[in-house]
């Protein structure tokens, strides 16, 4: 992959724009001298997260430890748990039952890959979470825009318990 642009919000003019290493938004804002457009662009949320704290003499201890390869491997694995929990989590929203036995897509090739009871477990965790704290749902994968500090990314899930409102990841 060089390069995927993808519309976010078709009306207020919004793209992704996904790199090997980047993530950007940019968003369709009219010139002030000129009233052509123009795009203004924004940092995602886990792009500057990525490149603008250290990390702590932790991580890279871990890192030495395992090797690059066997790092990325483990970052992928947990990736593509995540993914499954993700969409799984969607399922549930949607109101359906998941069962130790389920298949959900795998994240790099799209095909029915069974989840694993770590997987389940997390779902099962939310679950619970969900049917004791009956939150009210105000939006699943929702656009969040910055202007100050300037940045952008999408949330997993917003939500009021209460009086609290919570951005869940």
């Amino acid at each position: 992959m060089k390069k995927l642009i993808e519309v976010i919000d078709g009306q207020q003019q919004i793209v992704r724009v996904t790199t090997l290493g980047e993530r950007w938004y940019a968003k369709a804002v009219p010139d002030p001298t000129t009233g052509l457009p123009s795009y203004q662009f924004a940092g995602s949320v886990t792009w500057i997260s990525s490149v603008g704290y250290p990390k702590g003499i932790g991580y890279y201890k871990w890192l030495a430890n395992l090797g690059w390869d066997e790092a990325q491997a483990v970052k992928e694995a947990a990736g593509v748990r995540g993914s499954k929990v993700h969409t799984g989590i969607g399922h549930l929203l949607a109101g359906q039952t998941l069962s130790l036995d389920a298949r959900l897509p795998h994240p790099e090739t799209g095909l029915p890959d069974a989840i694993t009871p770590e997987e389940y477990d997390a779902l099962c965790g939310f679950a619970n979470w969900y049917a004791h704290d009956h939150p009210v749902i105000l939006g699943v994968e929702e656009l969040v825009w910055s202007e100050d500090p300037l940045y952008a990314g999408m949330a997993d899930l917003i939500c009021q318990v209460g009086d609290a409102v919570y951005v869940v990841d």
